[in-house]
């Protein structure tokens, strides 16, 4: 195909017409370079200075749109020049990081951050000061802090960049892509400070921020509210060390909440010890205690075992290899489901020996202990358990009551969230969707291996809901309420003696309700509690909590 008149035409037209813009972009620049002295030889410095344009990060938001993280508008504050000396002591006292040395300002002329994200009325009283200048800013704003932390995180101020929970996971999303814009700093060396100008370039060479995704959780700020209130009043009342309360629906694995005492303020970060930013439920794994003994019972029912089997118990003790396992208070011979309506360790014992090691570890591995559930926050530790193989006689009987491994909170809300859906591994998530404007995410459920059968967990919920309503969780029954559940106290491995001690305990409850269709499941652990007086169980401490929250999400409800 021939090249026509006509083609030839058009393509010298466009190459002119290029050729004229370039000209007149050179003699556009030429001129201002002129119009600054640029050729000249003048006591007058300049340097191009390209400054970042900080993009508002994207918010997080809970199940109902409830803005858990947002931005508010601020300013960064630039010191170009030395400052009057009379308004240096105000501008120190608010933070501000006032250079005003003589030589510092004879060299390279530069802007100086001198603060970051201060709000508009600060920025309006000290405008005028000569040597500063302003660049708007967003900086992050946490709704209802204390009762999200340290589930949500921080951001740190200069760099905008999560470093903690959420807003450090996600902070790839959350962050945007910050904007770029070029300035010419002029710096006469008789003058005290810069006069700070515009380059003359086209927009093409301004880079626009790109505000960040937004994320979207499973939890729902009321039932965040309601957990965070009920354990902050117990944790103080019981001068605990922590505590922690997890509310589940057990069908999709959707975190409804996760609230953590004591918290912090994220607008306070840097004042915050480590110890308050990590989510400690799953970053610090710990031995379980009696809550883990359902790992047992199913394995029993699982196998055909039926819950009317007799099994003594004696006098509440059993001798296993040089040690001595007791009940709180003999029972004598009992059926299997009292075994565990009142949480014996001589009957959960004995009904392990008879089922043999590799049933009870094959339900484990299933339950996922040793495992991360990859829930969607910083620093899971997946807990670790060792092969049955390596099991003596008094190891086996250790684990069947919950001692002599490590799980962290969400393996305990993953067994019996199997057991409230008729025997189905849902792994917890807290993330619903990320928004990202043009482009959608959204988390669906992640399921893992069949815990056990819908038969055996059908009889273990009848076995648990008498559990509640006359055994060790009578304290978490609530009138015309079904509710499944089981209480757990674990001694605590002393460090230095290498011994458990009884006065230094970790203690819970998890249950599901309505029993029988369940909608919610609610775990509650308390680390460390201790009253004058009373003795901390997981019957007295965590199963009031877990009531407390139960009757406000039902009257939430109804």
């Amino acid at each position: 195909m021939g090249i026509n008149q006509e083609d030839i035409s058009s393509y010298k037209f466009r190459a002119g017409l290029v050729t004229f813009l370039v000209i007149v972009y050179a003699g556009v620049i030429l001129y201002f370079l002129a119009k600054f002295e640029i050729f000249n030889k003048s006591p007058v410095k300049r340097h191009i200075f390209i400054q970042k344009i900080p993009a508002q990060r994207g918010e997080i938001r809970d199940r109902t749109g409830f803005k858990i993280a947002t931005n508010l508008l601020g300013y960064n504050v630039y010191q170009r020049g030395p400052v009057p000396q009379e308004y240096v002591p105000f501008l120190k006292k608010h933070g501000f990081k006032i250079n005003n040395d003589p030589n510092f300002w004879q060299k390279t002329p530069r802007l100086l951050t001198v603060a970051t994200n201060i709000p508009a009325a600060l920025k309006d009283s000290i405008y005028q000061i000569k040597g500063l200048t302003f660049r708007k800013a967003w900086f992050r704003y946490y709704n209802l802090p204390y009762i999200f932390e340290p589930i949500i995180g921080f951001v740190q101020r200069s760099s905008n960049s999560g470093l903690g929970g959420l807003e450090f996971l996600f902070d790839s999303y959350l962050k945007g892509k910050a904007g770029k814009i070029a300035y010419l700093l002029v710096n006469k060396r008789d003058s005290t400070g810069l006069n700070l100008m515009k380059l003359p370039f086209p927009d093409s060479t301004i880079l626009r921020p790109e505000r960040g995704c937004d994320l979207t959780l499973t939890i729902d700020q009321r039932f965040q509210t309601i957990a965070y209130e009920a354990l902050k009043e117990s944790v103080i009342d019981w001068h605990a060390k922590r505590g922690a309360v997890i509310i589940e629906n057990p069908h999709t694995g959707e975190i409804l909440a996760f609230a953590i005492y004591p918290s912090y303020n994220p607008a306070k970060y840097s004042k915050t010890p480590a110890y308050l930013r990590k989510v400690w439920p799953i970053t610090d794994p710990y031995e379980p205690g009696s809550i883990f003994k359902a790992i047992t019972y199913g394995t029993a029912l699982e196998n055909g075992i039926s819950p009317k089997l007799m099994i003594d118990t004696d006098h509440g003790e059993i001798r296993v290899d040089k040690y001595t396992i007791s009940d709180v208070h003999p029972l004598g011979r009992i059926p299997m489901e009292e075994a565990l309506i009142h949480s014996s360790n001589v009957g959960t014992i004995k009904l392990a020996f008879m089922l043999g090691k590799r049933k009870i570890y094959n339900s484990i591995k299933r339950a996922g202990i040793g495992e991360k559930t990859g829930v969607e926050l910083p620093g899971e530790n997946p807990g670790h358990i060792t092969s049955y193989i390596k099991w003596n006689r008094s190891r086996f009987a250790n684990v069947v009551i919950g001692y002599g491994f490590l799980l962290n909170s969400l393996h305990i809300v993953t067994i019996y969230g199997a057991i409230a859906n008729g025997g189905k591994i849902v792994y917890p998530r807290i993330v619903k969707m990320i928004d990202c404007h043009d482009s959608t995410k959204t988390f669906a459920p992640r399921y893992g291996k069949i815990l056990f059968s819908r038969e055996t967990t059908r009889k273990l919920t009848d076995i648990l809901t008498k559990v509640v309503e006359r055994g060790t969780g009578r304290l978490a029954r609530i009138d015309s309420l079904e509710i499944a559940g089981k209480t757990g106290t674990a001694n605590k491995l002393d460090p230095r003696t290498k011994r458990y001690n009884t006065r230094t305990r970790i203690v819970s409850f998890v249950g599901f309700f309505p029993a029988r269709s369940p909608k919610y499941l609610i775990y509650v652990v308390v680390d460390e509690p201790h009253k004058k007086g009373i003795e901390a169980y997981g019957g007295t401490v965590a199963a009031p909590i877990f009531k407390e929250v139960a009757k406000s999400i039902m009257n939430l409800e109804f």
